[in-house]
């Protein structure tokens, strides 16, 4: 579960990142970021736990790109970008220039990298006699791409995806775009909108410079700073909170004296699956979950009583999670 950031040189990605994660990045460029979430934090208040534990992600600086042959970028760089589940594109409002501009010279590049992947792996698959259903996907990739519309807009279906699911290309991924405003810019942009949703991309402002030192500030000072700019919370929360809702996540939690925890799961993870993100040897000899959502539990903010309630109700190993259910699993190994 990792979201890459990118974007030309002088945006402030790594200030971006220094702002998510409190650090700036290290060999590995890669960072791990809490994901806020106030339901946690209510359940710690309430069980008060010996420890605390927020769903995680990743994020990478990727760095900047470097030009290189055909598709115009460096192919160990197009690389990182393909190994991450969604990326962040970081725009500078403040440099000379359009953002509109600056976003087309970035996702042109990416579109033209995937179109001479694609292009590339059609012929070889052509002589080597592919069937028709593989080189049918890659042909409509190549139609998709020739039209300067990212990958995921192919329409290919779950079996066409798998078929093809050694070529990475990066196009194939979500896109934010995070405009990097100046403190106290006035910043306009409804034409960056309009462009981006053509890739289905939300568009966020962050003033970089100020997250990051707020992320230095302990949380009182934090408080009282946020509250001096008549905010509720930093900006970055809501780069973090769209980057795990679009990886398709959700949480389950787990509650008791020893610990709070949220678990991040796909959307869709059915129990016994659910299990196994907390221990296999659970999945393994899965029984039953005992289950109630959140706001049924916080309608009477005690598990005895919402179980004397009727609240708890037992679900079998196919049960689909929902966002937010507290789940205690039966198990017998």
């Amino acid at each position: 579960m990792r979201a890459g950031i990118f974007g030309l040189q002088g945006a402030g990605k790594t200030t971006l990142f220094k702002a998510m994660t409190g650090t700036v990045p290290g060999k590995s460029g890669i960072g791990v970021v809490r994901v806020p979430d106030n339901r946690i934090q209510i359940l710690s208040d309430l069980f008060k736990p010996k420890k605390t534990t927020f769903a995680e992600i990743d994020f990478e600086d990727i760095g900047n790109p470097q030009k290189r042959g055909r598709s115009g970028v460096d192919s160990k760089y197009l690389e990182k970008l393909g190994k991450c589940d969604i990326l962040v594109l970081t725009l500078g409002q403040f440099l000379e220039g359009n953002p509109v501009e600056d976003f087309h010279s970035v996702v042109d590049e990416l579109i033209l990298a995937d179109l001479n992947m694609v292009e590339n792996t059609l012929n070889r698959w052509t002589k080597e006699h592919r069937s028709n259903r593989e080189l049918d996907a890659l042909k409509r990739l190549v139609s998709t791409l020739e039209a300067e519309q990212p990958a995921f807009k192919a329409g290919l279906d779950e079996q066409q995806q798998a078929l093809l699911q050694g070529i990475r290309l990066t196009t194939n991924r979500r896109l934010m775009v995070v405009v990097n405003v100046g403190e106290d810019q006035d910043v306009d942009v409804s034409g960056l909108q309009q462009e981006a949703a053509s890739w289905e991309a939300p568009v966020l402002e962050v003033c970089a410079q100020i997250e990051a030192e707020i992320a230095e500030m302990d949380r009182a000072s934090q408080a009282e700073f946020l509250e001096g700019l008549g905010i509720g919370e930093p900006a970055v929360r809501r780069v973090i909170k769209q980057a795990f809702n679009m990886m398709n996540l959700i949480s389950f939690f787990t509650t008791g004296s020893d610990e709070v925890k949220a678990w991040p799961i796909r959307n869709g993870t059915v129990a016994r699956k659910a299990a196994g993100k907390v221990h296999s040897d659970i999945e393994r000899g899965f029984i039953r979950a005992e289950v109630i959502s959140y706001d049924d539990f916080m309608a009477v903010k005690d598990m005895k009583l919402a179980r004397d309630k009727g609240l708890l109700r037992l679900e079998g190993k196919d049960y689909v999670v929902k966002d937010g259910d507290i789940i205690n699993f039966r198990f017998n190994v």
